[in-house]
């Protein structure tokens, strides 16, 4: 398979987010002056889990908030949000 990609897009995510993948892009470039950048796996996973771990925490926080959940502990709330869909709505 072959892409040409444009400035700011990125390849190779497959090889971050499963454990086993070994990366499987190949990059050639017809320009002098291309800069790439590298993420190592370790470092995605610290980034991203972090951010989902704000986010679980933040739903947590939600259902706290709520008196019939008050007093449910946060293992079973960290069950019981996976059921849930956040959607925003906008007024127009």
């Amino acid at each position: 398979y072959f892409a040409e990609l444009k400035q700011g897009l990125s390849f190779g995510e497959l090889a971050l987010l499963k454990k086993d993948s070994l990366r499987a892009a190949t990059v050639r470039t017809r320009a002098n002056g291309v800069h790439l950048a590298s993420l190592h796996r370790a470092d995605y996973q610290h980034v991203f889990g972090k951010r989902k771990r704000m986010k679980l925490d933040a739903r947590i926080s939600f259902f706290k908030e709520i008196p019939f959940f008050k007093g449910l502990s946060r293992a079973f709330l960290e069950k019981f949000q996976r059921n849930f869909e956040t959607v925003s709505f906008y007024r127009l």
